[in-house]
């Protein structure tokens, strides 16, 4: 008779510490150093990999990380990422010596003036009633093909379906495009603002309460 050994546990979800801003920041510029609409605004690579870090870390130092659900493993290493925005709330507000350096980039470097204008014609297709906006779902390298951003996707629409509102997202490729529409995301625009960095916009409509 084999014996029966225990189940090594999976991967489970919660939302984001503080003290995880610098891991889910790596994890962000890992994967979308790679990612068709960050090359179009940020064409260097070595810049593209900062650009990427030191935007997401400011914000999750902010206090964006109360917004952001992980996947983890048994020994607490972060898997995959989902940062969103509930109905209301909006990216933390820069200080104002952040907001000066910021201007100042806009005026002498042309990808923070791509950013901007890519970032504004997403924004313009946003619903104009109450949503959520899923904003990233990125996956660890040495996590893909383990259904971790199925995992992360399904746990948060739960959340959404409990009271049912539209989420809008935007999606960079054609693989997590199809990734959203299984699970209700409908393809309602494309919006290509600087030269190859289109995207695909997605809504979900509000889901009807079962029973």
């Amino acid at each position: 008779m084999t014996p029966d050994f225990p189940s090594a546990p999976g991967p489970e979800v919660r939302l984001a510490r503080a003290d995880e801003a610098r891991e889910i920041a790596q994890l962000y510029s890992d994967a979308f150093t790679a990612d068709p609409a960050w090359t179009a605004i940020v064409p260097n690579e070595r810049l593209r990999r900062m650009a990427i870090r030191s935007g997401f870390l400011s914000e999750l130092k902010r206090g964006s990380y109360n917004y952001v659900d992980v996947a983890v493993d048994e020994d607490g290493h972060i898997l995959g990422a989902l940062n969103y925005h509930p109905p209301g709330v909006h990216t933390p507000r820069m200080p104002a010596w952040h907001r000066f350096v910021y201007k100042i980039a806009e005026r002498i470097l042309p990808s923070t003036r791509r950013g901007i204008v890519h970032d504004h014609a997403v924004h313009a297709r946003r619903p104009e009633g109450p949503h959520w906006y899923f904003r990233d779902l990125v996956t660890s390298p040495r996590a893909r093909n383990r259904g971790i951003g199925t995992m992360l996707l399904k746990n948060r629409l739960a959340e959404v379906d409990r009271d049912p509102l539209p989420v809008f997202l935007e999606s960079t490729t054609e693989g997590s495009k199809r990734l959203y529409e299984r699970y209700g995301f409908e393809h309602v625009a494309n919006v290509t603002a600087i030269p190859g960095g289109t995207v695909f916009i997605m809504i979900r409509p509000a889901q009807t309460p079962r029973g």
